[in-house]
């Protein structure tokens, strides 16, 4: 998958996340952080995960996680 750059801002938003706070950021968070409306976040969050680039635990808040795959992005 080919990763569009709203996806790549996700994912270092993500990074940027867990580096400033070793936790997860909540949904409210990371749209903060992304200026962007919760469809568009939602609907590329889902991407990613689906992709095998985030990872998370449904039902539980602070969840997402970068995969090895999206660390590499980051490189």
């Amino acid at each position: 998958m080919e990763l569009t750059k709203p996806q790549v801002d996700i994912i270092k938003a993500v990074d940027n996340h867990w580096k400033m706070y070793n936790a997860g950021a909540t949904e409210r968070e990371m749209l903060n952080a992304l200026n962007c409306t919760k469809s568009f976040y939602d609907w590329h969050r889902r991407k990613l995960v689906d992709a095998g680039y985030l990872t998370r635990v449904p039902g539980r808040h602070r969840d997402l996680r970068l995969t090895e795959s999206a660390k590499e992005v980051l490189t």
